[in-house]
């Protein structure tokens, strides 16, 4: 008897363990891991394994996010797209879209993205980041 106890025990024990090592949270947890120490490989690997789990606006932005440091500029543009789409209320969406925008010289497209960015709910409260994307439209419709 206790040894089927322990059996029981065991398996219940590996079974958690299993599912827990491959849930949504458990690869965002790596992912934030692997940033923190620099390794944007493997967060962009930990992301992409949480959105097969589950379609996340939030968490597409996180992969937009390590996939524009990681230097990764149309892949990001198009997360930061389905981040959006999907419902994501992060303002700064439209400040990183604008500077991979510029990045790849798509000045038109930038411009857009930095007034939607200052005419954002982000840029009515108290922002330093506004102020360069404000500065940023001033520099673009001057030499338009």
């Amino acid at each position: 008897v206790p040894a089927v106890y322990l059996a029981i025990l065991l398996g219940i024990f590996a079974v958690y363990q299993y599912r827990d090592r491959h849930s949504v949270d458990s690869h965002l947890a790596q992912a934030s891991f692997a940033k923190v120490s620099s390794d944007q490989v493997t967060a962009i690997k930990e992301y992409r394994a949480a959105l097969k789990l589950e379609d996340n606006a939030h968490t597409h932005k996180l992969l937009a996010v390590s996939l524009m440091e990681a230097g990764y500029e149309n892949e990001a543009i198009e997360e930061f797209r389905i981040a959006e789409a999907g419902g994501e209320t992060d303002d700064s969406i439209h400040l990183h879209l604008g500077h991979l925008l510029d990045k790849l010289n798509r000045k038109d497209e930038a411009l857009v993205e930095y007034q939607r960015f200052v005419m954002s709910k982000t840029c009515f409260e108290v922002d330093e980041r506004c102020d360069s994307a404000r500065e940023m439209l001033k520099v673009r419709t001057e030499t338009r």
